[in-house]
């Protein structure tokens, strides 16, 4: 059975052991789980407790709790005659288990609980020039890269600059965390940061806020980075990117959105802007890697620039392989959707902004007269600013036989041929029936005489 959030605990549904009253099963209980007899209003951690039939119990255990709890195998305390024992829970689900003895001996039963699998952030505040905690900065963690969807707000960041996230589900893969609040005499951090929550129990976030109160001599490198769409020249969201130093050293990462991302304070020198993750689902392939140099003395500007994924397609003949037009093609996604469809004018067809990383379908819906519907493709476009390139190639179908070659009836020169063949029989036959009556006729002249 799964558990459940109730407050700052994970508990089980209520769970009712129907039975003899006269029978029990004892149930161990680790450390860090509590077993509560709701009917007895008893409970137990680290230790034994007796459920009766007809008792009802459940289980709970703290926030950070995660894997299995297993009871074992279970055996009434009347182990050779115990009637019907069965655990069930009271939400009209079937039975966790059932087990009953007619004569000697009882099988055992046993049931297991999965505690919820979670993670929470920690994150560390420190002052961009001198590396000092900073205390009273409000962080939101949200679970869109737009930072819409607030999922809970952290609390302030105390004098140690720390603070801490509430448990949260690792089924949400990535959260994302911004800045809600910036604390007394700094700017507001404007940075995204993504977070991967599915693989670390507990995760450590350390990120900068900038004085805005600094002298102007000593008024700290500002970085503006934009992620745009190579055509369009559109603001782009959704590209994971990082700079990182010469030496290679991560110094930021984030998530673009339709403003630029703003870094504060880096030294001054040569930096390179990376892209982790394109947004894939959208058409849009990797960016190489540009250089910039970062200078005190003005606004550095970086612009990255994301193209559209570009695959030819086109359809040949089999034997000649020439181009072959007047072919109904489809392409679809792994769910069986159109996203293009088209027919083939003897040329390549280019397809632009196709999903990358993904299996997508290419389908022939019809043909020309003469040709055979070849089997579906599949393929998966790549993360690659190259055009990519696919081939379908038809054969044709087998020349249907001519009527006379098909059927052994003779020709119209040989009808002739049978005809006199025939005739000739027919004389023959003739002639030797005449004989054999002429023979027949002599032999009874002779008998008389």
């Amino acid at each position: 059975m799964d558990a459940i959030r109730d407050g700052d605990l994970q508990k089980t549904p209520e769970i009712q052991l129907d039975g003899d009253t006269k029978n029990y099963i004892e149930l161990s209980i680790p450390k860090d789980v509590t077993c509560y007899n709701v009917t007895r209003n008893e409970s137990v951690t680290n230790g034994t407790i007796n459920i009766y039939g007809g008792d009802s119990f459940y289980l709970t255990a703290q926030m950070d709790a995660d894997g299995q709890y297993d009871s074992g195998e279970l055996f009434g305390s009347i182990k050779d005659d115990w009637k019907i024992l069965t655990l069930t829970s009271g939400e009209g689900k079937e039975d966790i288990g059932v087990f009953e003895s007619e004569s000697t001996s009882a099988d055992p039963v046993s049931f297991t609980v999965n505690w919820l699998e979670q993670t929470k952030i920690s994150l560390l505040k420190k002052d961009r020039d001198t590396d000092e905690p900073v205390a009273g900065a409000v962080y939101g963690i949200y679970k869109d890269y737009k930072c819409r969807e607030l999922l809970m707000e952290m609390p302030e960041t105390d004098e140690n600059g720390k603070t801490s996230s509430d448990y949260l589900d690792k089924g949400l893969k990535q959260v994302y965390v911004k800045e809600r609040k910036a604390p007394e005499k700094y700017l507001l951090d404007s940075n995204v940061y993504p977070v991967d929550v599915e693989t670390e129990k507990e995760i450590e976030l350390t990120v900068y806020d900038v004085s805005e109160n600094v002298e102007q001599e000593n008024q700290p490198t500002e970085i503006h980075v934009t992620k745009v769409d190579a055509v369009t020249g559109e603001m782009l969201e959704g590209a994971v990117l990082q700079v990182a130093d010469e030496k290679g050293n991560l110094v930021e990462e984030w998530t673009s959105t339709k403003e630029a991302h703003v870094i504060y304070g880096l030294p001054e020198g040569e930096y390179i802007l990376h892209e982790k993750m394109a947004p894939y689902k959208e058409g849009y392939v990797s960016a190489s890697d540009l250089t910039f140099q970062v200078s005190e003395e003005s606004v550095t500007e970086v612009e990255m620039k994301d193209e559209y994924s570009k695959i030819d397609i086109s359809v040949q003949d089999q034997p000649t392989g020439k181009a072959l037009p007047g072919v109904t093609l489809q392409l679809l996604d792994e769910e069986g959707n159109v996203l293009k469809e088209w027919v083939t004018d003897g040329k390549p067809y280019r397809v632009e902004k196709l999903p990358v990383n993904e299996e997508l379908i290419l389908r022939e819906a019809a043909v020309p007269k003469g040709y055979v519907i070849p089997k579906e493709a599949k393929f998966i476009v790549t993360d690659t600013q190259e055009i990519q390139s696919i081939e379908m190639k038809n054969a044709r179908v087998s020349e249907p036989t001519s009527v006379s070659e098909k059927t052994s009836a003779p020709k119209t020169g040989d009808a002739l041929h049978l005809l006199t063949l025939f005739l000739f029989a027919g004389l023959l036959s003739f002639i030797v029936l005449a004989v054999l009556v002429i023979r027949r006729r002599k032999r009874y002249g002779q008998e008389e005489e």
